[in-house]
């Protein structure tokens, strides 16, 4: 799975995102990220990344940058910041992705969501 973020500040900017299971709450506890990147200097411009063998499934990807990694500076992202570390209202919604997988068989794929019925 790919996704990019676009600095369009003019100066580095550290972000984190991660993707948990659309049906999770992130502010539960009991919420883990199936896939994540923290903490990542980005320089102005786009910034892909790329998470392997992200199980298919239906993802909300929550993501959080700001000028500095610390309290007290400039931070945007989507719902919720957290609340105990910044204080501040989302700035955006998280992003919703589908991940689904080819069903290969050598060099032969079908698409996402297509199966063999087999009648033995």
């Amino acid at each position: 799975m790919t996704t990019t973020i676009t600095n369009a500040t003019g100066e580095d900017i550290v972000c984190g995102l991660g993707g948990l299971h659309a049906a999770d709450d992130i502010v539960d506890p009991e919420s883990v990220a199936v896939f994540h990147a923290s903490n990542v200097v980005i320089a102005p411009g786009p910034r892909e990344f790329v998470f392997e063998a992200v199980p298919d499934g239906d993802y909300l990807i929550h993501w959080i940058c700001g000028e500095n990694a610390g309290p007290g500076d400039e931070v945007w992202g989507s719902s919720p910041l957290p609340e105990t570390a910044y204080a501040k209202a989302a700035t955006a919604q998280p992003l919703p992705v589908t991940v689904r997988t080819e069903t290969c068989f050598g060099s032969v794929c079908l698409p996402p969501g297509l199966g063999l019925g087999l009648g033995l």
